[in-house]
């Protein structure tokens, strides 16, 4: 048998042994939905992962086929004819898991954050595990390495490897079924729960060969039984996002329950921006320009006042610059050639509740509703008002401020 075929025969046979691993993962979540021990209504599509929750529209054929299988399954209940009403289609019997991923989904504000109790709806910053996106291909390579030498080998590695990484992600789902199930959008937990409070940073940069991760749970007191996460241990919080990076630093409850430990219940409270300021700043050059501002951080936002006396620079700037140990941000205030200017920026952010595991990636950003380039809460790092004077032809003359 030519080389050519061989390697046909192979990749053939290695495709409908990974799939076995996937048939592996739906039989035995088939068996818990008809347990009554995982609330999700019908098979998992995996080959559908770009489905529009709730709006029937398939992306693809595969997911075309998998629309007439869902059509008969679930349905609108009366809350969900409210919520679709409302511009947000909820399926009913779907289970919490499901129905937060749902959550992902962008809603009325485009952002896809619906507001509960003055608090949005528990959003997954992680996923159940990230194991079988990576070894399903590694697993495929290594079997047709294998196979090289000895074909039913290499077939018998794909299948274990394919099989291993779909039990792994059903128990991790089960877990984090089982987590969602226990806490509520405003924290208030359906059944007591062991955990530790603390902060959990989280640190992703993409930077290509520099790519950072760092994450770690930062304990503030002894772990014991909660009803409810109140957050009050809290004193501040940060969420910083730029090109290809994403910083947190929130209050959180490390879960250390038998039901699902490892997880993170974190939490954006704009409550916790404290006020800061005034801080005051005046700038004087050689040639006569002259400038002052004022910056304030005060209802959720920096604000700044500016004034500006040009002779011969261009013009003036107030920002705040912020230091938070691996990345350096400046938010630009308010800016005047000549004329008196205000601005404010807003820093309080959106309240959320987020299930961590892990770094949070920078393409999570979106569904804590953070843009590249903001900075919410403040908290962490260093901050300064500074005062900028733009000459021609000449290094801008600078002044800055502890804020």
């Amino acid at each position: 048998m030519r080389k050519s075929d061989l390697m046909k025969r192979s990749n053939r046979t290695a495709q409908r042994f990974s799939a076995a691993g996937v048939n592996v993962l739906n039989s035995r979540i088939g068996a818990s939905v008809r347990s009554g021990r995982l609330g999700i209504a019908g098979p998992i599509a995996l080959s559908s992962p770009h489905r529009r929750v709730g709006t029937g529209e398939p992306t693809s054929d595969a997911s075309a086929r998998t629309d007439r299988r869902y059509a008969s399954r679930p349905r609108l209940d009366a809350e969900g004819r409210a919520a679709s009403a409302a511009g947000r289609p909820r399926l009913a019997g779907l289970g919490p898991f499901m129905e937060a991923l749902q959550a992902d989904a962008p809603g009325a504000d485009g952002n896809g954050v619906s507001e509960a109790g003055g608090a949005t709806c528990i959003k997954l910053l992680t996923h159940p595990a990230s194991l079988p996106a990576s070894i399903l291909p590694v697993s495929a390579i290594v079997g047709l390495m294998i196979s090289a030498l000895s074909i039913p080998a290499g077939f018998a590695a794909v299948a274990a490897a394919a099989a291993a990484s779909a039990l792994l992600y059903d128990r991790d789902r089960r877990r984090l079924t089982a987590l969602l199930d226990s806490v509520g959008c405003d924290g208030v937990l359906r059944r007591p729960l062991l955990a530790a409070p603390g902060y959990v940073y989280s640190y992703f940069d993409l930077a290509g060969e520099y790519s950072r991760q760092d994450y770690r749970f930062e304990p503030s007191g002894d772990a014991r039984m909660f009803e409810t996460f109140d957050w009050g241990h809290a004193s501040g919080y940060l969420a910083a996002a730029g090109h290809n990076w994403l910083l947190l630093w929130l209050p959180a409850y490390e879960i250390r329950d038998g039901c699902c430990p490892g997880y993170h219940i974190a939490a954006v409270t704009p409550s916790l921006v404290r006020d800061r300021g005034p801080a005051e700043l005046s700038l004087h050059t050689e040639e006569g320009d002259y400038a002052k501002a004022e910056v304030r951080v005060g209802g959720g936002a920096v604000e700044a006042a500016l004034e500006f006396r040009p002779v011969r620079a261009r013009s003036a700037r107030v920002e705040m610059a912020a230091d938070l140990g691996p990345k350096k941000l400046k938010i630009r205030l308010a800016e005047s050639r000549g004329e008196p200017s205000t601005g404010a920026v807003p820093v309080a952010g959106r309240p959320g509740v987020y299930v961590l595991r892990g770094a949070v990636s920078p393409s999570a950003a979106r569904k804590i509703g953070i843009e590249q380039g903001q900075i919410w809460g403040l908290g962490l790092g260093n901050y300064k008002a500074r005062l900028v004077i733009d000459r021609p032809w000449r290094r801008g003359a600078v002044a800055e401020a502890p804020l």
